[in-house]
């Protein structure tokens, strides 16, 4: 529960703010927060995923190279995506084909 004046609730209705969430700033969240972004910048884990997601990208244009159905890669790090399409030229999304890759892939891994 939000208790407050109108005049601030307008103002914040007007900012396009329609939720509250106490969580967020509590102090236990914060120094979780910190603690994450720590671990990030001394293990250089951001460093890692682009290393990791270069080479990844790499796997995927050989693997393009050789199969017709993969028609865009695009993405930074381990944030990757392989587009699978019926026909180049056209762009026909290949929705059976990423249905079946994508459930394999969930039972699998």
């Amino acid at each position: 529960a939000v208790i407050t004046t109108p005049r601030i609730a307008t103002a914040f209705e007007s900012l396009g703010v329609e939720y509250f969430n106490t969580f967020a700033g509590s102090p236990v969240c914060c120094a979780a927060g910190l603690s994450m972004l720590h671990v990030l910048s001394k293990e250089r884990l951001q460093d890692n995923a682009l290393k990791v997601g270069n080479y990844l990208l790499e796997l995927f244009r050989d693997a393009q190279s050789r199969n017709e159905m993969i028609g865009d890669i695009r993405g930074s790090g381990l944030f990757l995506g392989v587009e699978l399409v019926r026909d180049r030229r056209t762009l026909e999304p290949a929705t059976e084909a990423t249905s079946f890759v994508c459930s394999v892939l969930k039972d699998k891994y």
